[in-house]
């Protein structure tokens, strides 16, 4: 690495910072003022509401990340294009691509760290902010669901549960459908109480009657008190009530929660849209570096109100596209990794494009 190369990305660097800090508390005060008449009509403090801001704080920055990266390059380009010095870089036979080198190794390692910024602070953070903003403005958020039916063991187990309590992890008035191999009926379990066991990752069965369907005019009837049996083992997840953000979750637990919708017959395409998605949006600030260098030296005046403005317009471009492959791909259009590839794909294109036509 030579001085031009420090000299770039110390000035990126810098304008990151400085470009993060304003979008951030942008974004901050959207949140505040969005529940601020809540917060005042349940009377929060000051100090609950600097930390609910606190908490929100780390999501606050992944939202910026982007923006602010597509604004820092851009600015810093187009400052070296509006004082001339990219002439003279050029005349020193060092090519564009060059150039950008080591933007683009910057939008590399900025990717790699929104990642794992991602897995181990922003979701933990976001979830506890949820929790407490639940817990002070008296909104219930539990996951105990009343009448619910699902499918397990590969759809030969049928469950059909009264109430499900999800603190206790506990099913009440129960009743489960053993199929065979070929569809048809095998048993019938009516069962009082089933309470989930960690030790063995099955439910404990408590009072139950069997009936078993040894031929069409045959069925055998048998009072059991008690069934420890690592057969009926469907995880308590699949009893929850289907209100689980994405958001919240880490990779692990979306990848549980979208094997439990799966399995329970359930929609699963947006969640797992949501959850591939998080993937592809480590790799933004890497194709917005790229887009911001394909806009080198086309704009030598007002460098910083157009790269703004250029930065507000594509966030605005990729998060509707982004919404919108999610919204397919709900409605079974696009596959799940199709709607959470195509936007990075789609302005990667774009940057690629416009790089080919970029003064060099």
């Amino acid at each position: 690495m030579n001085t031009l190369d420090r000299y770039i990305l110390q000035n990126v660097a810098i304008t990151l910072i400085f470009a993060l800090a304003f979008f951030v508390l942008i974004i901050e005060m959207i949140d505040l003022f969005s529940n601020l008449t809540r917060y005042q009509d349940e009377e929060i403090t000051t100090s609950q509401i600097l930390y609910i801001q606190w908490l929100f704080l780390p999501k606050s920055i992944s939202y910026s990340l982007p923006i602010a990266s597509l604004f820092a390059a851009s600015y810093v380009l187009a400052n070296l294009s509006a004082n001339n010095e990219m002439i003279i870089i050029f005349s020193s036979r060092r090519s564009l691509y060059r150039t950008i080198m080591p933007i683009v190794a910057f939008g590399i390692l900025l990717s790699f760290f929104s990642f794992f910024f991602e897995e181990y602070v922003v979701i933990p953070t976001f979830r506890e902010k949820n929790r407490v903003s639940d817990l002070l403005l008296v909104r219930d958020r539990n996951f105990n669901a009343n009448n619910v039916a699902v499918r397990g063991n590969q759809g030969r187990h049928v469950y059909y549960a009264d109430y499900y309590n999800d603190i206790d992890r506990e099913l009440s008035d129960v009743i489960i459908v053993v199929l065979d191999e070929e569809g048809y009926m095998e048993r019938r379990l009516d069962v009082e109480q089933a309470t989930w066991n960690t030790e063995t990752s099955s439910w404990d069965l408590k009072g139950i009657i069997q009936y078993s369907f040894v031929s069409y005019d045959n069925i055998e009837t048998e009072r059991i008190q008690e069934i420890e049996s690592s057969e009926f083992n469907i995880k308590p997840e699949s009893f929850q009530k289907k209100n689980k953000d994405i958001d919240e979750l880490t990779i692990a637990e979306a990848e549980v929660w979208i094997e439990v919708l799966m399995d329970a017959g359930a929609e699963y395409q947006r969640q797992s849209a949501e959850y591939l998605s998080r993937y592809s949006f480590a790799l933004t600030p890497l194709v917005v570096f790229l887009l911001a260098s394909s806009l080198t030296g086309r704009f030598r005046k007002n460098a910083i109100l157009m790269s703004l403005l250029i930065s507000l317009f594509l966030a605005v471009a990729y998060f509707v596209a982004e919404s919108t492959a999610i919204i397919l791909a709900a409605d079974g259009i696009f596959s799940p990794i199709v709607a959470a590839w195509i936007p990075v794909f789609l302005f990667l294109a774009v940057g690629i494009l416009l790089f080919f036509y970029a003064p060099t």
